[in-house]
């Protein structure tokens, strides 16, 4: 019963990151902020002030 849950959880996240990055072909940018600094600015002027 509990491994079987854990799969659909498994699955359901390999749907969304497959989804995620077809929208976003560069996703894993956003994240680390170094590359897209547009958008790392505006969460870091929020943060820091």
């Amino acid at each position: 019963m509990v491994g079987i849950s854990i799969l659909l959880l498994a699955s359901l996240l390999l749907e969304l990151s497959r989804r995620f990055l077809a929208i976003y072909p560069r996703g894993y940018n956003l994240f680390d902020g170094k590359q897209e600094p547009k958008i790392s600015n505006q969460s870091l002027q929020s943060e820091g002030d």
